[in-house]
């Protein structure tokens, strides 16, 4: 896996993630979420092409999944990557890297 970049961002209840390039995907590595009620997190990669979906447990609080540097969460190539949230107040956090 060549890494091209690296990203960190943060954002409330959608998060989009630039596409990246012709020839490059987004990988997400790790994310966080930090919130006030149960919903659902979605990624997306295109917009509309579910990639990844949990739900967020009852009375909110917090969430975290490591994809890891060696796998990651691969986005389509040349495309975003969206991260939402169904319901409430959140903070999202994330980190990823560019490959291609």
């Amino acid at each position: 896996m060549q890494i091209t970049g690296r990203w960190r961002d943060t954002g409330t209840a959608t998060l989009t993630i630039a596409a990246p390039g012709a020839g490059r995907k987004n990988v997400l590595q790790s994310l966080n979420v930090i919130g006030d009620s149960s919903a659902n997190i979605t990624i997306q990669s295109p917009s509309g092409t579910n990639v990844w979906q949990t739900a967020f447990g009852a009375g909110g609080g917090g969430f975290d999944k490591e994809w890891g540097d060696d796998s990651g969460l691969f986005g389509a190539e040349n495309q975003s990557m969206v991260i939402s949230i169904s319901a409430g107040s959140y903070m999202i956090s994330v980190n990823g890297v560019i490959v291609g």
